[in-house]
């Protein structure tokens, strides 16, 4: 309160988020659980490692071998036990982006990099639904935030990056971009 209106605050309460990714988008998410927002798609195949510990978000000794997905919804839920999280255990997939994004109104883009078919398939597929999209990455201690909507050129325009480059060609834009 005092930020946002009582009927924006119920608004976010009730908007669906779908975030791809929970490395980065890991903080994200708690982020709007702490803003407010109550409805959730998580997509992350991936259990915490011991590397992530300096740079993700519930990545500690004690979740070491844990998904990332589980971690962080315990996390969400004990900041709001109310919260609605619909998980996809096998990540942002071509195969399953269409349910990742059915009846969200807003997509967080945190899919690994190193995922480009996936990256590009939750774009235009959330650009089709007419979707307003956030992409974000993590360079060291620096991020990059870009937001796209149905007027602005799309994901791969912008980018530069394609399913079909080989992995060194799309690397190459993605640190250009």
């Amino acid at each position: 309160m005092g930020i946002m209106s009582r009927d924006q605050l119920l608004e976010i309460r009730g908007m669906p988020v779908a975030i791809g990714g929970l490395g980065l988008g890991g903080s994200v998410f708690i982020n709007l659980v702490r803003l407010g927002f109550e409805r959730f798609h998580i997509a992350d195949p991936d259990i915490y490692e011991r590397s992530n510990i300096g740079r993700q978000r519930a990545a500690k000794e004690t979740t070491v071998g844990r998904r990332k997905d589980e971690a962080l919804i315990e996390e969400a839920r004990a900041i709001n036990p109310d919260l609605k999280v619909v998980t996809f255990p096998d990540g942002v997939q071509e195969t399953n982006v269409d349910r990742f994004l059915k009846g969200v109104r807003i997509v967080v883009d945190a899919v690994d990099v190193f995922a480009i078919p996936e990256k590009i398939a939750l774009h235009e597929a959330a650009r089709a639904k007419g979707l307003l999209t956030v992409t974000c990455s993590t360079a060291g201690f620096g991020a990059s935030v870009v937001v796209f909507d149905a007027k602005s050129p799309s994901f791969v325009e912008l980018s530069g990056l394609s399913k079909t480059a080989e992995y060194a060609q799309n690397m190459d834009r993605w640190v250009k971009f």
